[in-house]
């Protein structure tokens, strides 16, 4: 259904742009035409102000033109990108209540030992994707309003790693078989948010869950990283998978917000906002996210935190390796 609807707002704005030239370049061409004709043939000095005149005038109209063009397009992109969200928002809110629905009703009509624990385990199951789905809706609308800040206090580097960790072993059964924990021996302690730190994480370790196939293989590693850079110094988490990567073509517009790889994922839940909540947790720490992926052979999702405040570790969170 969404198809349909993305094909007719696609269709107006073209309408739209197909007016706009018609409204502006037939007025603009001949104002320009006059104007040249009047520079050609000219006799007095006020013919040459005319042309002169009617020309910036014809060059005004052009280059407010193409600001509207722009201006039109970007709205365009940002209207189908909302409209594609709200589809996906409302199938994905609707795939975990007609589970519900569908598990309960099972349970009104007759109950056995067998038939109790299996509507349990999927009515839970359903509501557990339902809660991770509003928390991430409600995630970017306190980014996008600003209504939230990151709040840096001294920590373990390793510390949001191990969060991470504990959150997805628990929403995620029998992780510990295809998630593998690599902490760095004696981590530094500089300011961040922990918190959001994790949560960032997180949303990179269940992408990386959602692209891999049944013979997963997930690893979350942390160490240190020196460049020549003004900042020579960052602390450095890597998710990597070996999924099916992602296509060159994606790579620029992966961490864009509503962004979805259609056509290429195919059967994959979600609504575009796990990576552009990352990235936005990640810019407000002055650090970076980016991705080294391949076709068929994994992705490796890289997030960068400059050190600052740096003091030695407490021992608190100890970066000890680990496999989960």
């Amino acid at each position: 259904m969404q198809e349909p609807l993305l094909a007719r707002l696609s269709q107006f704005y073209r309408r739209t742009q197909a007016v706009l030239v018609l409204a502006i370049l037939f007025p603009t061409v001949f104002t320009t035409a006059v104007g040249i004709v009047s520079l050609a043939l000219y006799s007095e000095v006020k013919d040459i102000i005319f042309g002169v005149l009617t020309i910036t005038f014809a060059i005004g109209i052009t280059l407010g033109f193409i600001i509207v063009v722009l201006l039109t397009k970007k709205s365009q992109e940002l209207a189908l990108k909302q409209t594609l969200f709200l589809a996906n928002v409302s199938h994905e809110l609707r795939s975990p209540l007609t589970a519900i629905k569908m598990y309960a009703q099972t349970l009104e009509r007759g109950r056995t030992p067998d038939n109790t624990d299996l509507c349990v385990q999927q009515i839970l199951s359903a509501t557990d994707r339902l809660d991770r789905l509003i928390q991430q809706i409600l995630e970017w609308k306190r980014i996008t309003n600003k209504s939230e800040s990151i709040q840096p206090r001294p920590c373990n580097a390793n510390l949001p790693a191990q969060d991470t960790v504990d959150h997805f072993l628990s929403t995620h059964p029998n992780a510990d078989e295809y998630l593998t924990l690599d902490l760095m021996n004696e981590p530094p302690e500089f300011d961040l948010d922990r918190d959001s730190l994790e949560r960032a994480l997180y949303n990179l370790l269940d992408n990386a869950f959602k692209y891999t196939g049944e013979d997963r293989a997930i690893g979350l590693t942390t160490r240190l990283v020196t460049e020549a850079t003004k900042v020579d110094r960052f602390f450095e988490y890597r998710v990597s998978d070996n999924g099916q990567g992602i296509p060159s073509e994606h790579l620029a517009h992966i961490f864009d917000v509503f962004y979805r790889a259609e056509g290429t994922f195919t059967g994959v839940s979600g609504v575009g906002l796990g990576l552009g909540i990352a990235r936005s947790i990640v810019v407000s720490h002055g650090g970076s996210i980016f991705v080294e992926s391949e076709v068929d052979r994994g992705s490796c999702f890289i997030i960068r935190i400059p050190l600052t405040h740096t003091k030695k570790s407490n021992g608190n969170g100890k970066g000890t390796k680990k496999s989960t």
